[in-house]
């Protein structure tokens, strides 16, 4: 995400970019770490409201209409809500559920900070099942799977059921 000079690459008019200009094999991670370039350069442009720039977030992920690619955009915000939220499950959650009001987009979300706090995120391993908090049923199953990183961004799930 970064530019040619090794430095935070300035916001341009195309804000998927350079995601949406990549070939196929690379254009998932591409999206995965696009959330956390925006968030650098909205705080960079002064942006201090997480609530707001986490709802901004979700906005531009929903900017890719292909849901695949869609997926690993929200998977990206969940990556970035443990540091943002404290490493704090409950903080880490709310995050998420600012992002969309989508169900499959805020489980994509959680799950990803699931992973991220119950695999040692800054330190505070055992936090994932607090991000799960809430959830029932096959949303319930899939967070906690990730929770016990049973699944992750390497191995995932199929989308479940909702």
């Amino acid at each position: 995400m970064l530019g040619t000079e090794a430095r935070l690459r300035p916001a341009v008019e195309d804000l998927l970019y350079p995601c949406d200009k990549l070939g196929s094999a690379y254009q998932g991670a591409c999206f995965y770490w696009q959330p956390q370039w925006w968030d650098q350069t909205m705080r960079g442009q002064g942006q201090t409201d997480m609530k707001e720039m986490f709802i901004e977030l979700g906005r531009r992920c929903d900017m890719e209409k292909n849901p695949t690619l869609n997926r690993f955009c929200y998977e990206g915000i969940g990556n970035m809500t443990a540091p943002t939220g404290d490493f704090i499950g409950s903080k880490a959650a709310a995050l998420c559920y600012v992002a969309s009001t989508d169900p499959r987009k805020q489980l994509y979300c959680l799950a990803t900070a699931a992973n991220s706090l119950s695999t040692g995120g800054g330190g505070q391993k055992g936090e994932g099942m607090e991000v799960c908090k809430g959830l029932t049923g096959a949303s319930l199953t899939y967070c906690s799977k990730y929770a016990e990183n049973r699944a992750n961004i390497v191995e995932p799930l199929p989308d479940p059921a909702l």
